[in-house]
């Protein structure tokens, strides 16, 4: 059986500026890609698309989390834990867990993740110098959606 005929270098170049052109249009009308899976989603629905800097949808979020974190800045992945979490908790159903005992079991847990106190910025103690209420000192907390509540 004879190999198929490879595409002409102008034909792919062609291709790839069609492509291109075409995201560009859908962009105009409100319809953006996930940077992950390449899905598109309707941009005026915040809960589809998480951005920071990088849009990811809803579905491969939990996964592009954990890759992606450790490739961060300190600073930055705390900029972005901060984003993540607003919108996790505004779009998916996560929960802000205080106390470890409150952890619901691994199986249930679509993420599971652990993020500064922005009571405390991370420190721990609250202003008076005791230690944190809202994170009883540790200066972190986790944030968890759970797989029964998962918004996608």
């Amino acid at each position: 059986m004879a190999d198929a005929p490879r595409p002409q270098p102008d034909r792919l170049e062609q291709l790839e500026r069609q492509v291109n052109q075409l995201r560009a249009a859908l962009a105009l009308v409100g319809v953006k890609a996930c940077g992950t899976c390449g899905k598109f989603f309707r941009a005026t629905e915040p809960r589809n698309l998480f951005d920071c800097g990088e849009l990811v949808c809803g579905r491969c979020v939990f996964e592009w989390w954990p890759g992606r974190s450790p490739e961060l800045s300190v600073a930055r992945r705390r900029a972005i834990e901060v984003q993540l979490q607003r919108w996790l908790v505004s779009y998916q159903g996560a929960e802000v867990i205080r106390q470890a005992s409150k952890l619901p079991e691994p199986g249930q847990l679509a993420l599971k993740m652990v993020v500064g106190c922005q009571e405390c910025a991370s420190t721990g103690q609250a202003p008076n110098h005791k230690p944190c209420s809202h994170c009883d000192g540790r200066g972190t907390v986790w944030v968890v959606v759970r797989a029964e509540n998962l918004r996608m």
